[in-house]
């Protein structure tokens, strides 16, 4: 199968390495691909060094010259199916698919939700053309219901996947914990993700001001970057940190890429988050064996089962987290339990279920676009 897959964004972060990921699963299927991206962004970068095809738009892509060029490239290439990851990308294929007058198959991921309605008549046009809305989690699933026209025949859910040969268990303790400082008896507590509002650091900040009164032996390790507009953001956590006394507990790593290292170093893990679309760096941690503790909310319930793979806590509720951390500091046999239900939950995101949902749907929608209208 001759596929589009785009994803006209200029950021770097979990949906863009996805797109990258599931691309890759396609070639290994045999299907030819192209990305259409802005040239030279991070994932245009990304793609070019796996020399994956690529379709260039300049950094405002939603222009006539850009919609006779995406055009241009569905009548030559003779693409079967195309495949958007970023839905403001639709506003320039939906145009692009009018004035080329084919009839391709449309499929879009969504993998943030929409904070606002969009069932206007301009959404509805657009929304209308999508042949199948593919979202990451049950949340997404709902949001797009709400907010646009898309009824229950057109959405269908299909969970992220991790490869989890890549965070089985390694043995790089030893370095790590030279390299920041860790003694050899401290239990390292770690969380990985963007240091942005809303990732529950303060949480854990929070929690953590609790267990100090009792002189835990532990470091907390947040691995991962604040953005240019979240410099401020990253300054305040630690000032409030020094505030409180807890600079001895804390280590800020930055952006890393030895994630898979980095996980098998901790021995508890933190997804604090209050409002995940889906959560595949928990996924990550479980596929590692790490014992967690989770923000249950949006969708990570999805992935976690309460007790069972993970411990739970409400938004904001840094007292039970404290709780829950200090559990498993204390409860060894809690711990290995929870490891072992958390190898076991993670088999079913692997990138063989995912694929051959993936391959199921697009054959659907392929069949279906053959049928003559009755």
């Amino acid at each position: 199968m001759n596929i589009l897959v785009s994803c006209l964004s200029k950021s770097w972060g979990g949906m863009e390495m996805f797109v990258i990921s599931s691309i890759k699963l396609l070639l290994k299927e045999g299907h030819t691909v192209i990305l259409a991206s802005i040239e030279n962004s991070p994932i245009d970068k990304e793609s070019r060094a796996l020399d994956i095809k690529s379709l260039h738009f300049d950094s405002s892509p939603m222009s006539l010259k850009s919609m006779l060029i995406f055009k241009k490239t569905l009548q030559e290439k003779k693409i079967d199916l195309i495949h958007t990851h970023f839905s403001k990308d639709l506003w320039l294929i939906v145009p692009a698919l009018k004035l080329s007058g084919l009839k391709t198959p449309l499929v879009m991921t969504k993998h943030i939700g929409s904070a606002i309605e969009k069932k206007d008549p301009l959404h509805n046009l657009i929304y209308k053309r999508l042949d199948c809305a593919i979202a990451i989690s049950e949340v997404i699933r709902q949001n797009l219901l709400d907010t646009t026209i898309l009824g229950e025949e057109k959405v269908a859910l299909v969970h992220n996947f991790i490869d989890t040969a890549k965070f089985i268990k390694k043995d790089a303790s030893q370095n790590l914990r030279k390299e920041f400082q860790v003694s050899p008896s401290s239990t390292v507590v770690g969380m990985v993700g963007r240091i942005s509002p809303g990732k529950g650091h303060e949480d854990v900040i929070e929690a953590v001001r609790i267990i100090a009164e009792e002189k835990p032996d532990i470091k907390v390790v947040f691995v991962g970057a604040s953005q240019e507009n979240e410099r401020q953001y990253e300054a305040g956590l630690k000032e409030k940190i020094r505030g409180y006394g807890l600079d001895e507990y804390f280590v800020f790593t930055g952006f890393r890429k030895d994630i898979p290292e980095l996980l098998s170093f901790f021995d508890i893990f933190l997804f604090p988050s209050h409002a995940e679309a889906f959560g595949l760096s928990l996924l990550e941690a479980m596929a590692t064996g790490l014992p967690n503790i989770v923000c249950y909310s949006d969708g990570v319930k999805d992935i976690a089962l309460g007790d069972v793979t993970s411990l739970t806590y409400g938004r904001g509720d840094y007292k039970t987290l404290a709780g829950h951390i200090k559990k498993l500091l204390s409860d060894p046999e809690l711990s290995s339990l929870l490891s072992k239900n958390s190898l076991e939950r993670v088999r079913l995101f692997s990138p063989e279920i995912f694929q051959e949902k993936i391959e199921k749907l697009y054959g659907e929608i392929l069949l279906k676009k053959k049928k003559p209208n009755k």
